[in-house]
């Protein structure tokens, strides 16, 4: 009832039926929008270990190539830095990937899909990432301190 006592108009059918299509639509595009992300962050986690594993290999065979020189153990800290780092970065990240995972699942439910991309694999491959960048920190940590050939 409005205000005067009388009831509201009645809406036009074409109208409540373009609003339904504009709210499915809305939500394909959030859908597509997550399906984006997740392939993009997919691709920057490969090419992030590409950097650190090209980066990393050239010092440390210069470092191995060098090892009666003192400072070359120095040359290790950049990837030493970097490897702590990422690890840090990759456990955060892994971390966020449930609160993905739940806008993606909450979208399949209100779209009434009977599926929707698995983004679990994303921190899967995250913590193990993160795993590898421990080790490799651990060990050139132990090649910086202890320098088998070194002074």
């Amino acid at each position: 009832m409005t205000t005067q006592g009388q009831p509201p108009p009645p809406i036009d059918p074409n109208i409540a039926l373009e609003a339904g299509k504009l709210g499915v639509d809305l939500l394909w595009r959030k859908y597509e929008l997550w399906v984006t992300l997740y392939r993009d962050y997919l691709a920057l986690v490969l090419r992030v270990n590409l950097f650190f594993y090209a980066i990393t290999g050239a010092i440390v065979s210069y470092y191995l190539a060098h090892q009666g020189q003192p400072e070359a153990r120095y040359g290790l800290l950049l990837p030493f830095l970097m490897s702590a780092a990422f690890f840090a970065f990759f456990v955060y990240c892994a971390q966020l990937v449930p609160h993905m995972r739940a806008s993606v699942f909450a979208i399949r439910d209100q779209l009434g899909l009977g599926t929707a991309v698995e983004v679990r694999v994303l921190a899967v491959l995250l913590y193990i990432f993160a795993a590898i960048f421990l080790v490799v920190m651990i060990a050139l940590g132990w090649l910086m301190l202890h320098c088998p050939q070194c002074p």
